[in-house]
């Protein structure tokens, strides 16, 4: 998954930065579950005939006409959940991820994050994204990002999903500093330096894996500390 910044000069008078979000995905999927994929990819092209946003500190994603099943979402994540809850004629799957960290390192703000996932008859119909997570990506640029990604273009023969989101003045501002996101994430594993950029890797882990899944997130900032390029790796 690739995230990339640019910018686009809209006059002569001003320049209006216009982030530009490349979101690569490898898609290692069998043929059924890369299928159901592409119709949520075309679901997403119609968002709101698809999907409700709500919630007030957490994001509530419903999907009015699901499409993967449980064992496509355990497929995708690569982990069964922490905890299935059963509630009235639903499942609630949990999953918590764990940041790695140094052992000297004191728990950042963001040292672990959440996931919850309903199941109706055994079919994904919503996502809740927690509060702390837009801690550090705003509800805003989360949503944007959303009601883009069904443009994604699909590579068939190399697996990749590809798609470019271009977001508001509003959600650029948002974007989180490399202070901010020093202070959220505290010190990463990995630090490099060079041309100017400053890159920042942290690696995540899904509690009770027994696969130990890894997810990296690499995290990349120019010299005066602007968020241009996240890329995530989740193998």
């Amino acid at each position: 998954m690739v995230f990339n910044r640019r910018s686009q000069i809209t006059n002569q008078k001003s320049r209006l930065f216009f982030p530009v979000f490349i979101l690569s995905l490898l898609l290692l999927l069998t043929g059924c579950v890369y299928l159901r994929l592409l119709r949520v990819k075309n679901q997403i092209k119609n968002f709101d005939e698809h999907f409700v946003l709500s919630g007030d500190s957490e994001l509530v994603i419903q999907l009015k006409n699901p499409v993967l099943s449980s064992a496509d979402v355990v497929y995708l994540i690569g982990a069964e959940p922490l905890s299935v809850t059963p509630e009235k004629e639903k499942e609630i799957y949990f999953y918590r991820f764990e940041m790695i960290r140094k052992q000297s390192d004191h728990p950042p703000p963001l040292n672990g994050l959440s996931l919850t996932l309903e199941m109706t008859e055994k079919k994904l119909v919503q996502i809740k994204v927690p509060a702390r997570f837009m801690r550090i990506f705003s509800r805003r640029v989360i949503e944007e990002s959303l009601r883009h990604a069904g443009h994604a273009k699909i590579f068939t023969f190399n697996k990749i999903a590809q798609a470019v989101i271009r977001l508001t003045p509003e959600a650029d501002a948002d974007l989180p500093t490399l202070e901010k996101t020093r202070e959220l994430l505290g010190e990463p594993l990995e630090f490099m330096h060079n041309d100017n950029l400053q890159k920042l890797i942290y690696r995540y882990r899904i509690v009770h894996d027994k696969n130990d899944v890894p997810i990296i997130a690499k995290l990349t900032f120019d010299a005066k500390g602007s968020l241009l390029r996240v890329f995530v790796t989740w193998d």
